[in-house]
């Protein structure tokens, strides 16, 4: 029933945020489809496929919007179903649906209040850049190929076709496992050593980083099979220059600001609600946690 629950509560969902109001308004506007009773106006469809406020969407053809046409057609012959079965009165539906509406009329509380947020300066984006300059370090890299093999027989096979002087690339299109670095002759480009460590395993990783350049290991065991590795040289640790990360900073110091002023909004809520928790009910481990102890407040 859990399953059957959240799926109706969708429907309602989608149906409640188009709109299946009728009477003397819908007269004066264009419908673009009905369902019975319900109808959807050109206006409503429009503010359906409108992106919230600071998210972009690509631009959608007359194919696009068909089809979401067609999907509210769906929709809502399924919400009349629904109805018509009283699946509405279920009592998980009830409970999915106010929780819903509370966690929208909660979206939309925030959005109202990070209306105010001032996009960050240039100067800004720079201090927070000198600031956590760590997060930006690209760490030692090895530019590496790799010839992944089941059985350490094979990855002995294969080195020995290596010594013998037979291309990197080609056996690796021919022997590799890994049918997508074999078409591009193995090639796995720049790796990390926490990187080579987690894909193959730490050993693999020590070795790779042993290699001089343009040398190949011989066979090593991985975390699945075997595996032959081949350095073309390695990248030291570098950092990314400002203007590469920019975007990524600008998400960042974004989503600080927006917490922060959010925490101070609810803070000073705070001060006037009146709050009672009982941690205890939800067990020892609960009751024990620091703070837990005379948890009301005004």
């Amino acid at each position: 029933m859990q399953k059957s629950a959240t799926r109706i509560t969708a429907i309602v969902m989608l149906v409640v945020s188009i709109g299946t109001g009728a009477g003397v308004a819908l007269a004066r506007e264009q419908v673009l489809a009905k369902v019975n009773k319900a109808t959807l106006t050109l206006r409503e469809f429009n503010e359906m496929l409108t992106p919230p406020a600071g998210a972009q969407r690509p631009e959608l053809t007359v194919e696009m919007k068909q089809r979401y046409m067609d999907s509210w057609v769906e929709q809502e012959i399924a919400y009349q179903e629904a109805i018509r079965q009283k699946i509405d009165r279920d009592e998980a539906v009830k409970r999915q649906l106010k929780q819903m509406t509370r966690q929208i009329i909660v979206q939309a509380f925030s959005a109202k209040k990070l209306e105010s947020l001032q996009e960050p300066t240039q100067k800004e984006l720079e201090q927070y850049y000198k600031d956590n300059a760590q997060m930006f370090q690209v760490p030692e890299q090895v530019t590496l190929a790799v010839i992944q093999l089941d059985t350490q027989e094979d990855a002995k096979a294969a080195g020995k076709r290596l010594e013998a002087g037979e291309d990197f690339a080609e056996l690796a299109g021919e022997l590799s496992t890994d049918k997508v670095t074999a078409r591009r002759g193995g090639n796995l480009g720049p790796m990390s050593h926490e990187v080579l460590a987690r894909r193959f395993s730490p050993e693999c990783a020590d070795a790779a980083f042993a290699l001089e350049d343009n040398t190949a290991s011989g066979p090593l065991r991985a975390r699945k099979g075997y595996c032959i590795l081949k350095s073309s040289g390695k990248l030291p640790a570098r950092e990314q220059p400002f203007g590469m990360v920019k975007p990524r900073i600008q998400s960042m110091v974004n989503m600080d600001k927006r917490r922060t002023l959010f925490d101070s909004v609810i803070a000073d809520l705070k001060k006037d609600a009146r709050i009672e928790k009982h941690p205890e009910l939800l067990g020892p481990a609960a009751a024990d946690a620091p703070g837990a102890k005379g948890s009301g407040s005004r």
